[in-house]
């Protein structure tokens, strides 16, 4: 069938599909006139990423490869070929691949390139990165970087591309790897136009990804109004909060899977980050009444995402004293809880808001008729 059809397309995407396909370099000599093609989770090994070097791809302005097994890498020499002849290209995801290989192939050959994704290891983050950044003018604005990758290979891309840089996702993964290299020796460049930072720790037993952190977040302090930290331990966060309480305009903190630990301690920094809009705590560990205590009081809040996995995390009157926090906090729209426990005081509180609209509800214990109250007072109770 493919032959029949193939020179009208422009777009052409493999995903959980079964089949056994041709090799990717029949596709694309037979596809002349492919602008995107998206290979995900198919029955392919190395030899389908073999021939690459074709005339025939100069049209593709979207690749998308990821093989089934992302440990089984693609032949750096292919991707290398790939990219060579792919100058229109603007949105690059390559799992299974080498950074330090790809990164400096695509400063050489992908000048209009706009979004670039390598090992996109981790579930939280999943956005369409390239819905927003669609203008073909040689501005690199969204990037993630997972595996293993050099200081060297990261300062290269931070020196070239730092003044368009919108939002920059790094997920190193093997400890072992980092230890090697001096992250305090990064010395990036100030990253005047990025807005969103996200960093991983991968591997909890890694220290060294707090000189990157901490460098990752004071050069962009000017600028960052959305800082996600992925499944961080409570020495590595609790040692740069000092950098997140030198963000100038952090609008919205993501802390998603960390154990705040430590940090429960020094909660009251948090409520001098005056334009704090959002706050995500989801699955995350070692939350205490005294932490939820201090983030009832940042009064610019308009969201609150409280997701405490550890469940104990304060008596009856101290819950009730929560709520009731939060029950004044005068810009909240939106408040998720899951794994506490609240009575019907709690939910009393609440209804006093007046700003609240919705609340996201997975809770351990509430009373019958909460929904009917919520409801009386013109909150919407969604069930998670």
């Amino acid at each position: 069938m493919l032959p029949s059809i193939a020179k009208s397309l422009t777009s052409l995407e493999f995903k959980n599909v079964s089949i056994e396909l041709p090799p990717l370099a029949v596709i694309l000599s037979l596809c002349r006139n492919l602008q995107v093609f998206h290979q995900h989770s198919t029955p392919v090994n190395q030899e389908w990423y073999t021939g690459l070097s074709l005339p025939y791809t100069t049209s593709l302005t979207k690749i998308v490869l990821m093989p089934p097994n992302r440990y089984d890498e693609i032949p750096d020499h292919e991707i290398e070929a790939l990219l060579r002849c792919s100058p229109a290209l603007e949105h690059l995801v390559l799992d299974a691949c080498d950074p330090d290989m790809v990164i400096p192939a695509v400063q050489l050959h992908c000048h209009k390139l706009t979004s670039l994704v390598l090992n996109r290891t981790h579930a939280a983050i999943q956005e369409d990165e390239t819905s927003r950044f669609h203008k073909a003018d040689g501005k690199l604005r969204y990037v993630f970087i997972g595996g293993d990758f050099l200081v060297s290979t990261l300062r290269s891309l931070l020196e070239r591309y730092h003044q368009f840089l919108v939002e920059l996702y790094l997920a190193p993964e093997s400890p072992g790897f980092m230890g090697q290299e001096d992250w305090s020796a990064l010395e990036s460049p100030v990253l005047e136009a990025l807005e969103t930072l996200g960093i991983v720790q991968c591997q909890r037993s890694s220290t060294t990804i707090n000189d990157l952190a901490t460098i990752m977040i004071r050069q962009g302090r000017q600028s960052i109004h959305n800082l996600k930290l992925f499944d961080f331990d409570p020495i590595i966060l609790n040692g740069i909060l000092d950098a997140i309480m030198q963000v100038d305009y952090l609008e919205r903190l993501t802390l998603d899977g960390c154990d705040i630990g430590d940090l429960a301690d020094r909660g009251n920094n948090l409520i001098h980050l005056s334009r704090l809009s959002y706050l995500s705590l989801y699955m995350c560990e070692g939350v205490t009444s005294k932490f939820l205590e201090s983030v009832s009081r940042i009064t610019s809040l308009n969201e609150l995402i409280i997701d405490c996995i550890n469940r104990d995390v304060g008596t009856v009157e101290e819950m009730n004293e929560f709520t009731r926090r939060v029950g004044e906090l005068p810009c909240l729209t939106y408040l998720q809880l899951a794994y506490v426990s609240l009575d019907c005081v709690d939910i009393q509180n609440l209804c006093k808001s007046k700003t609240l609209k919705k609340v996201g509800w997975n809770c351990i214990n509430i009373p019958d008729d909460a929904h009917k109250i919520l409801h009386d007072h013109g909150i919407k109770l969604i069930y998670l």
